[in-house]
């Protein structure tokens, strides 16, 4: 990782081998504890509306330089582009769904 921040790979690789022995657990129940079926998504095509929204949440990401699970803890500091941050990931599914509408 030429210039990048080594540590991070190592969350990715153990948190990547945490979800692998997770659902590995899961799949071998009938169904979830609290619920009555597995909700699973049927979507398997990559299309435009796909693609559009994981670019702007990579860039969205970038941009604020907030991990979005983490930012909830952040907002106990009070500074000022978390306070920021915040409002603009949580309008990010409303203004998506306004522009499928368009």
């Amino acid at each position: 990782m030429a210039g990048g921040e080594p540590s991070l790979a190592f969350v990715m690789i153990r948190a990547s081998v945490t979800a692998f022995a997770g659902y590995r657990r899961v799949w071998r129940r009938d169904r979830p504890i609290l619920m009555d079926i597995f909700d699973l998504i049927s979507a398997r095509r990559i299309d435009a509306s796909l693609l559009g929204g994981v670019a702007l949440f990579g860039i969205g990401w970038g941009i604020g330089a907030f991990c979005p699970g983490p930012t909830w803890s952040a907002l106990a500091d009070g500074a000022p582009r978390t306070l920021v941050f915040v409002p603009a990931m949580l309008s990010g599914p409303w203004i998506a769904r306004r522009a499928r509408r368009i």
